[in-house]
């Protein structure tokens, strides 16, 4: 028994030759049913002005299994790149819309992970607000205990 190195993410020796066999053979399945299910349903067509039976189209029975098989040979050997290639496509997007998320209420964000905040500045920017007359002094008063009482 060989004794194989660890690769990141199951990419080792093993792993790239049974993935190479499925590509091939699913390759392989896949053409040898194209080509039965071709010459199973063109025999069946023709001998439409013969009067005979056809004689040859079990070979679409034949063709349509192999076909199915071939394609979920493909699908197997090719699904890392088609998983890689989906990563590739989501992940972009998904960071940007955390990003625009995050971004647009990082104030809402610190002050649900740190309520208290910076006392001195809520208290600074409190006493502007009432200073520009943008809150009654009844509010200032409130929200100044407010601000103190969590600390």
């Amino acid at each position: 028994m060989r004794n194989h190195r660890q690769h990141p993410l199951g990419d080792n020796p093993t792993h790239r030759n049974t993935r190479t066999t499925l590509r091939l053979l699913g390759g392989i399945v896949l053409a040898a049913g194209l080509v039965f299910t071709a010459i199973g349903v063109i025999n069946f067509f023709m001998s439409f002005g013969s009067f005979q039976p056809p004689k040859y189209f079990w070979c679409a029975f034949v063709g349509m299994p192999l076909i199915f098989i071939g394609g979920a040979l493909l699908q197997f050997g090719f699904m890392g790149a088609v998983s890689r290639y989906s990563a590739n496509e989501v992940v972009p997007v998904a960071s940007d819309a955390v990003r625009q998320v995050v971004g647009d209420s990082k104030e809402l964000l610190q002050d649900i992970v740190h309520p208290s905040g910076d006392a001195e500045g809520r208290l600074e920017k409190l006493a502007r607000l009432k200073t520009d007359g943008l809150i009654t002094q009844a509010e200032y008063d409130a929200k100044r205990v407010e601000i103190i009482k969590a600390l």
